[in-house]
């Protein structure tokens, strides 16, 4: 017994002793030099603040606050990654206000749209016609009559079908079948529609800008199934809480973290629409005009790569994807350019008068013209005018002698070119998409040029 005491005795010494030189510096026989570059100082200084670690194993303050900044740069990146799913939710439920409420029904702006409704980058010198196809139910057929152009995306805006022109029928008009994902059963032989005015009406089709858009964007998750995601957006959405099947309930810490990242993403997104750093995103390298779409379709430059700000740039401001709107056709379809600045780079306000010049000769087959934004709602700006813009077909729009035309922006117009003058509202920002119906190849090769928008001192 006695022999049996000193033993535990002689190991909890050892332990003790073992424990009591755990401080010192270790110089073990074998030892290489190791490269500083690889390890992680014991305190880094930081935008976070001060990183402490022992021995490259982070304390606990440190632990807490990179899992917080983790979480909000998600935040972040959920919110400019998923901006096509939650645009095309707030779409879905504004046709849905709209009117259009069920697989045969069809919303069409006989009068033109104008800027009651709040609509992305809308335009007041065509007609629109749109509904919302779910498929749930079984298979669709949808007739598209004659002399249309239109396209078909998925959920999350993603690029299904060109219908009408650009489409199988070529503009000659035809039946469409949309079948469900891995659909076996008989094809349907029947289908009818109803058509609902949208001309006129007051609907919402924009996504929020706070907390609200990670529910829109999991409304969306829960009805779709999963395969029709890329895993990598899943795997970030899952991050923040949102997954199919489970409820998005995020606790209280994660609610102000996610509201941050709504707030930074808003304002991300605004920076790169507004205040692009990139230049290949000037049409002209020595003015002010922007193009809304560019690297295709699918957002790849030429060597490859996802641009990711010209994927953002494109859903925050504008709507609908279709390889047409890239395609150069001489004398067909159409091209856009924006812009927010004047030709001395400040911003445009709307409590002041400018004045841009659209040069003689027109490369345009049909014609051109400019539409007035809200920067707020990327819709058409709420003014005294119905249709919030001017375009070439205008009746009573003055030519100067060299054949170019004049038009005024501002809060009221100059005296005798009322005709040549769109309304913009003091106090408020806005900007203007220019767009070419029937595009010239003096367009594209740019030895046409618009001018830029010069302020009326």
């Amino acid at each position: 017994m006695k022999l049996s005491k000193l033993t535990s005795l002689a190991v909890s010494t050892i332990l003790l002793l073992t424990f009591s030189t755990a401080g010192e510096t270790a110089n073990p026989k074998y030892k290489t030099d190791i490269p500083a570059n690889i390890t992680t100082p014991d305190s880094v200084e930081t935008r976070l603040g001060t990183l402490n670690f022992f021995d490259g194993m982070p304390d606990e303050k440190t632990v807490q606050l990179v899992y917080d900044n983790l979480d909000f740069q998600r935040g972040v990146n959920a919110f400019l990654n998923a901006i096509p799913i939650a645009s095309i939710y707030a779409m879905r439920e504004g046709i849905r206000k709209g009117g259009v409420t069920s697989n045969n029904m069809v919303g069409i702006t006989e009068n033109l749209l104008d800027s009651q409704s709040l609509f992305l980058t809308g335009n007041t010198t065509t007609y629109y016609v749109m509904n919302w196809l779910d498929l749930k139910d079984g298979p669709l057929v949808v007739e598209v009559p004659s002399n249309v152009l239109g396209f078909l995306d998925d959920f999350s805006f993603h690029y299904v079908a060109d219908i009408g022109k650009a489409g199988p029928d070529k503009g000659k008009g035809g039946k469409y079948l949309f079948l469900p994902p891995g659909y076996k059963g008989e094809v349907p032989e029947g289908y009818f529609a109803q058509f609902v005015n949208w001309s006129g009406k007051s609907f919402n089709t924009i996504h929020a800008n706070d907390f609200n858009f990670f529910h829109e964007v999991n409304a969306v998750i829960q009805e779709e199934p999963s395969s029709a995601f890329d895993p990598e957006i899943l795997g970030l959405l899952s991050a923040i809480g949102i997954n199919k099947g489970k409820p998005f309930n995020p606790d209280a810490r994660m609610k102000k973290l996610l509201t941050d990242g709504a707030a930074v993403g808003n304002a991300t997104a605004r920076a790169i629409l507004f205040a692009t750093r990139d230049k290949d995103m000037y049409y002209y390298p020595d003015r002010q005009w922007k193009i809304p779409f560019s690297g295709g379709y699918q957002f790849v430059r030429e060597n490859g790569e996802r641009w990711l700000d010209g994927r953002t740039l494109f859903h925050y401001y504008a709507t609908g994807i279709t390889p047409a709107m890239e395609v150069k056709v001489i004398g067909a379809g159409s091209q856009y350019v924006y812009t927010e600045r004047d030709s001395q780079k400040r911003y445009l306000d709307g409590g002041k008068t400018y004045k841009i010049t659209v040069p003689a000769n027109v490369p345009a087959k049909d014609f051109w013209s400019f539409m007035v934004y809200d920067s707020q709602t990327r819709s058409m700006l709420q003014t005294d005018s119905r249709f919030p813009g001017i375009d070439g077909l205008k009746e009573g729009l003055k030519k100067n002698d060299d054949g170019s035309i004049t038009v005024f922006f501002g809060p009221k117009p100059p005296k005798g070119r009322e005709n040549n003058w769109a309304q913009t509202l003091p106090g408020k920002s806005f900007n203007v998409m220019y767009r070419m119906y029937g595009p010239l190849e003096p367009w594209f090769d740019k030895t046409w040029k618009l001018g830029d928008f010069e302020l009326i001192e």
